[in-house]
């Protein structure tokens, strides 16, 4: 019974991330805000690898932490070949051993945290689940993979529960961060957000179940998502809380309209301490992927007719001012005390955002 357990367990999950039509679509769209291609990024909570898909058909390089035994091996079936390292082990607090228990015909609630599993069953939806089993595996710290593979620009975090003991082994701030929220445990999530207001100058989005895409217009503090969760279009299901580290000069925001994605972002680089060059390198690249973001973003909106026409050009043009991120890095290990120079890396993406408008 064990193993047809676990092999209806792997099948559903499959099913359930990787078949749903436009499931990784959306996905993609969503990350692409956040990393461009060659970022490091940590899929902490790997399980059948939907997340890490949509990473490494982004260009990045994944790294994937899952702790079971059956997902970790499908995940180096499924990515040989990838910019894909799959990490066997839970992410906690600290290194060692943790005890996981397994449900195997449910494996996505799978947890090492006997205080959610008990929370957990007594949610609607949840009171069939059953864990059969409890094995001893590896655990490591986000501290640990930085140590190994170096600083992420993106860490996706979904560990049933774990999510703020997994934050406690992280001393140091990461550009972009997810982590899932459940509408009857948002205690996880103001603990998860006041561990990272102690890394940084975080402000916060959430995204509603599957749908991939950010619920506010413009980002919040933590006093302000908590308030948001609270209300009755979250309470329905649950999904995923972003933070993203604001910094002077620049503000992430939920682009809805391509003059909004032109002016979105404003980079004035002052010179700061020898520790915030990843993040700001991070930030500068992101400037320049501004221009070929819109550039697409408006030749979906352009009619046929005119996009055949302009396709060719101004794509080209999106695709040359992605490669100027290398210039853009190196002005930021140069530190400007002015704009100018760093916004020269930009422009050839602005320049053929526009050309579409005409």
């Amino acid at each position: 019974m064990s193993q047809i357990a676990r092999a209806w367990g792997i099948g559903r999950s499959l099913a359930m991330y990787h078949l749903i039509p436009f499931r990784q679509r959306r996905l993609r769209h969503l990350y692409s805000r956040f990393v461009v291609p060659g970022d490091l990024v940590f899929d902490v909570g790997a399980h059948v690898g939907n997340r890490t898909r949509a990473l490494a058909a982004l260009g990045c390089r994944v790294v994937a932490v899952e702790p079971q035994a059956d997902f970790a091996l499908l995940l180096r079936t499924l990515f040989v070949g990838a910019a894909v390292t799959v990490v066997e082990a839970a992410a906690a607090e600290a290194s060692g051993r943790r005890s996981l228990a397994v449900s195997e015909r449910t494996p996505t609630v799978s947890t090492t945290r006997e205080s959610w599993r008990k929370a957990i069953s007594r949610q609607p939806g949840f009171d069939r689940v059953r864990w059969s089993r409890t094995v001893d595996v590896d655990a490591t710290t986000i501290d640990q993979l930085i140590e190994r593979f170096g600083l992420p620009a993106f860490v996706k975090i979904d560990v049933e529960g774990s999510e703020p003991q997994v934050l406690d082994g992280l001393s140091c701030a990461v550009p972009v961060l997810s982590f899932e929220y459940l509408p009857g445990l948002l205690e996880l999530v103001e603990r998860s957000t006041a561990r990272l207001s102690t890394l940084g100058a975080y402000v916060f989005n959430w995204s509603p179940g599957e749908s991939y895409r950010l619920a506010e217009r413009s980002w919040l503090s933590a006093a302000d998502l908590m308030g948001a969760l609270s209300r009755e279009r979250a309470q329905r299901s649950s999904g995923d809380v972003y933070a993203a580290i604001q910094t002077e000069g620049l503000t992430p925001q939920k682009f809805t309209s391509p003059q909004e994605t032109l002016s979105g972002y404003s980079v004035q680089l002052q010179r700061p301490a020898a520790d915030a060059a990843p993040q700001a390198e991070h930030e500068v690249r992101r400037c320049d992927r501004v221009g070929e973001e819109t550039s697409h973003e408006l030749i979906n909106r352009t009619p046929v007719s005119r996009r055949r026409t302009r396709l060719g050009l101004a794509s080209q043009r999106a695709v040359g001012s992605s490669r100027q991120w290398h210039g853009a890095m190196g002005a930021a290990r140069r530190w400007p005390d002015d704009q100018s120079r760093v916004d020269a890396h930009a422009e050839p993406g602005r320049r053929s955002a526009r050309a579409v408008l005409h």
